[in-house]
């Protein structure tokens, strides 16, 4: 896990966000990670808004392996998340951090519990085909995922661009300078 950083948002004027970049193992595939993800951002918060506006969480996944992954996801159309939650080991994800793994399940057995109609109409993961494109086409343009990347795992190539992340980084300073980042002490 990277060290935290607070950032200026791109696009609308609004709050400053904080990121993090995490590495980290699975046994999913691509696009069933992507289920996991779009199901941790709902349960933490995560509504539709606006493209670019303020939200409670983001996550995103800029690489899985070197893999160069364009897929149109559609599973999510039918799919609850009580379903979802019942179909995954969620704690293959949280690598022995005890807390997230409790969070996880609480989460999920909550949700399994409540078998009402409208829940399950009002906590689809979607409806819409979503499309996963891995490695995430902004990583070069965006300051505040390269620094952490950088620190995370500086050495790794890029699949698409065939350049080391620091490379990457390095060649981007001048260019993105009017982003501001800066880490938190926590």
């Amino acid at each position: 896990i990277s060290s935290f950083y607070e950032t200026q948002p791109v696009g609308p004027k609004q709050r400053n966000f904080y990121n993090i970049v995490v590495r980290a193992k699975t046994d999913l595939r691509p696009c069933n990670l992507l289920l996991l993800v779009k199901q941790a951002e709902y349960i933490l918060g995560r509504r539709k808004t606006l493209r670019w506006h303020s939200r409670v969480i983001d996550i995103d996944i800029l690489f899985f392996g070197h893999e160069i992954i364009e897929e149109s996801v559609d599973s999510f159309k039918d799919l609850s998340l009580s379903t979802a939650c019942k179909n995954f080991n969620l704690s293959s994800m949280v690598d022995g951090v005890g807390s997230r793994k409790k969070f996880f399940f609480r989460s999920c057995s909550t949700l399994l519990s409540n078998k009402s109609k409208s829940f399950i109409k009002e906590n689809r993961c979607g409806g819409d085909i979503v499309n996963l494109i891995i490695p995430h086409r902004e990583i070069q343009n965006r300051l505040f995922v390269l620094v952490p990347l950088c620190e995370v795992k500086n050495d790794f190539i890029h699949p698409v661009l065939k350049q080391k992340i620091r490379s990457v980084l390095r060649e981007k300073l001048l260019t993105l300078k009017h982003q501001k980042i800066r880490i938190i002490n926590i």
